[in-house]
């Protein structure tokens, strides 16, 4: 066997134990799920505040010009 040969097999065992480890290891995965859930539920506020701002918009701004309009 040749040194070229035996260094590509011994760096393909060290990529393989590497991924091995890196499969089993879980010391990240709640911290993921917690930006996921914080993620998705500033979504949710920010998408109905949105809409809120729309309706405070084009209702309660409306009547307000109006009157102050009609002054």
């Amino acid at each position: 066997m040749t040194a070229i040969s035996k260094s590509l097999r011994d760096g393909s065992d060290r990529v393989a134990v590497l991924f091995d480890r890196f499969a089993r290891d879980e010391a990240g995965s709640t911290a993921i799920e917690y930006t996921m859930m914080v993620g998705f539920i500033s979504f949710a506020i920010i998408t109905s505040l949105t809409a809120i701002g729309r309706v405070i918009d084009e209702e309660v701004f409306s009547v307000i010009v109006a009157a102050a309009a009609a002054m």
